[in-house]
């Protein structure tokens, strides 16, 4: 078999072989990132920063992780109940945490958009909607992480808007502008989109950046329906989870000494959150965040047993 044809079919096949194969591979991945890691930051120093971390600020910091999986729950809730399927908040928030946990063991974030599907299809037995609330719920995360990074960066400059609450503000209502426009643009956007585009070959790369376009745009129409209040709550909710999360980063750090403003902490936050969907991540990203911690901090002075 040709070099590029094995490395395609080790990427994308579907065989159990392949599976295993990729599977090792990013198990190899991870361990040559803490060695790494680790060859650079010897474990001792590590382990002695922990032992002296303030128990007071490590308590609070996860302490706001319950509010920010609270928070998560009430957002699902409320793209699911336009689609009549019902799940409470609670069992939502149930659903949550068991796939939290066993995300630790996965091998990439993506597992968990399917075993949420699952379980919210089950009840109802409302397949395509499930998969439609799932996939425009992490769709809308994604960008409200991308956007609000970009905003607290901007924020650090004390460039274009001032810093305070007139910034967040702008950021809100931008952001509800935007997915009005794309919820009621995208269906017929794509349309447009495939009759001129989706006549190359399956195989090609173009085709299935094409169709996986695609899939996107019509996951987001199915909430054309969504008035500007409502997209205003699910974005607002959003909004909130992203910034407690910012603060539960804040006075983890500050446990170990780290002295961080709010605003440089929200877009290193929104960056760590962001490597957690890289395609080689397991368990959301480990490896990877704490290899761009250690970088991202190294450039404030702090040091890398600390970071």
């Amino acid at each position: 078999m040709h070099k590029t044809q094995l490395i395609r079919e080790i990427w994308r096949g579907t065989t159990l072989t392949a599976r295993r194969v990729r599977r090792a591979i990013k198990i190899f991945f991870l361990i040559a990132l803490f060695i790494v890691l680790f060859w650079i930051v010897p474990i001792r120093d590590v382990i002695y920063a922990l032992l002296n971390a303030d128990p007071l600020y490590i308590f609070l910091g996860l302490i706001l992780v319950f509010p920010v999986v609270f928070l998560g729950a009430v957002q699902l809730k409320l793209l699911i109940r336009r689609l009549g399927i019902s799940l409470s908040v609670l069992q939502i928030l149930g659903i949550n945490l068991t796939i939290k946990f066993y995300m630790l063991f996965m091998p990439n974030a993506f597992v968990g958009s399917g075993l949420r599907w699952y379980k919210f299809s089950k009840p109802d037995g409302k397949t395509a909607e499930a998969l439609a609330a799932v996939a425009f719920n992490r769709i809308l995360d994604t960008f409200l992480v991308v956007v609000i990074g970009l905003g607290f960066w901007i924020l650090s400059g004390d460039q274009v808007i001032q810093k305070g609450g007139i910034g967040l503000v702008i950021i809100i209502i931008g952001t509800v502008g935007f997915w009005y426009v794309l919820t009621r643009v995208s269906l017929p956007v794509y349309k447009w989109f495939a009759s001129r585009f989706m006549n190359y070959e399956e195989e090609s790369l173009r085709y299935r950046l094409v169709k996986k376009t695609g899939q996107l745009m019509v996951a987001v129409s199915t909430y054309a329906e969504f008035s500007v209040w409502e997209l205003l709550l699910v974005i607002t909710v959003g909004t909130a989870r992203n910034l407690i999360n910012v603060v539960s980063f804040l006075l983890l750090a500050k446990s170990v000494g780290i002295e961080l403003t709010y605003i440089d902490m929200g877009w290193i936050q929104s960056v760590v959150t962001l490597t957690a969907l890289l395609p080689f991540s397991i368990g959301e990203g480990l490896g990877y965040r704490e290899v761009s911690l250690v970088a991202i901090l190294g450039t404030f002075g702090i040091s890398a047993d600390l970071a």
